[in-house]
């Protein structure tokens, strides 16, 4: 039988600083990589995934991977 912390266990992106779930949404705090350019900074963004469709919302601060 599985203990249930494990079954609830949250798979992280590799760029999300943090993670967490409410209902059927899950919110991370990551970079927005969806028009990366080599080595440019890209914004910070908080991500909602609900029912798998994403949601952005870009935050003022840029940084590049190595920075973040």
């Amino acid at each position: 039988m599985k203990n249930v912390s494990e079954e609830n266990k949250i798979r992280c992106s590799p760029l999300a600083l943090k993670q967490t779930k409410v209902g059927n949404c899950l919110i991370s705090l990551t970079l927005d990589t969806r028009r990366e350019c080599d080595g440019k900074p890209m914004p910070a963004a908080i991500r909602f995934t609900i029912d798998r469709d994403r949601y952005y919302l870009r935050l003022p601060d840029k940084f590049t991977r190595e920075q973040y």
